[in-house]
């Protein structure tokens, strides 16, 4: 992702979403295990990563296209609760059913459980019809967003494959995955991942302890083939690295999290705005903690404005890497 301090360029984002799931979320006071527990609130959501990340753009006033597949009962809901969304929706119909994804939120410590389902079978045909549209008038500079886990059906190399085409067109791809597809992606080279903590420590089989592991995964996710790298280690803060080799840490301010559901997209939403502004790393670092930061303090299916994000941006510290102890012990 080109940070250069020119001016902004227009540039057409697309988001994907191969497993999207209807999401029900759930919040209960100290909800047990092996008993009945009554909510104190809930609320449906059509939910899937590259789906946060269009949504999470237009509330900066960023509008872009979201890819989706959807089939049977719950993607007919699917689709009628995506009727009004403020960004392009192109939905691929296809034979298997969406799937339900439930999350279970303790009103006392903001913990989430969640449980999720593994998403109908998205048959090869329907993935090259989602590969076209993705690949449709796409040009150099455009951005493309390949978000989530792979549905049943999809191979384990999809990523991989669509960065390749994706790259081959000049444009630049985004993966924000896990396990084997992620993996398997960075051999193709992506211009930017973002993992979490526990998703970079599947990826390199060891647990992230201090704050020095953290930056080594970092270092190594990017010899792994990644340009760019934002590792989000939850409320300690977040890692940035880009592609001249700079790596900087933001630190949040301490909120009151309402939802941690969607703060990943919000955090890739926010760096992809940062970029299209032409802003510096740091700038732009900031900019997408603080909309990460923005998505926690607000319960249910929306997303911080400006407003509410220039507000935190006043608020995250930015650090070099010099400046962080490398001892400090990482929450599990």
């Amino acid at each position: 992702m080109n940070l250069e301090a020119t001016a902004p360029a227009v540039i057409k984002i697309r988001t994907v979403t191969l497993n999207p799931a209807l999401d029900l979320n759930m919040f209960f006071t100290q909800p047990r295990l092996g008993v009945l527990n009554r909510e104190t609130s809930s609320y449906l959501e059509a939910s899937g990563k590259g789906l946060n990340v269009a949504a999470a753009l237009s509330a900066q006033g960023i509008i872009s296209t979201a890819i989706v597949p959807l089939g049977g009962p719950l993607g007919e809901v699917m689709r009628g609760m995506l009727g009004d969304v403020p960004f392009e929706l192109l939905i691929v119909e296809i034979e298997g059913f969406s799937r339900i994804n439930t999350k279970v939120t303790d009103d006392n410590s903001g913990e989430m459980t969640e449980f999720n389902g593994r998403g109908g079978r998205l048959e090869i045909t329907e993935l090259t019809t989602c590969s076209t549209l993705i690949m449709d008038g796409l040009v150099a500079g455009d951005t493309v967003v390949l978000s989530g886990s792979l549905p049943p059906g999809a191979p384990l190399e999809t990523y991989r494959d669509l960065v390749e085409n994706i790259q081959s067109q000049g444009a630049k791809v985004a993966v924000d995955s896990s396990s084997e597809p992620l993996k398997l992606a960075l051999t193709a080279g992506p211009d930017l991942v973002k993992p979490n903590q526990r998703e970079a420590e599947e990826l390199l089989g060891k647990p992230l302890l201090t704050f020095g592991d953290a930056v080594n995964a970092v270092r190594n996710i990017s010899e792994q083939g990644a340009k760019e790298v934002i590792l989000s280690l939850g409320k300690e803060g977040v890692l940035f690295l880009d592609a001249r080799g700079t790596m900087l840490f933001t630190k949040p301010p301490e909120v009151q999290a309402l939802s941690t559901t969607g703060c990943g997209d919000a955090l890739v939403a926010g760096y992809l705005f940062g970029c299209q502004q032409n802003w510096s790393l740091q700038e732009t670092a900031r900019y997408a903690t603080a909309m990460a930061v923005g998505r926690a303090k607000i319960s249910g299916p929306t997303f911080p404005d400006s407003r509410l994000t220039e507000e935190l941006v006043r608020k995250i510290n930015v650090s070099q890497i010099n400046e962080i102890n490398f001892n400090h012990k990482l929450l599990d």
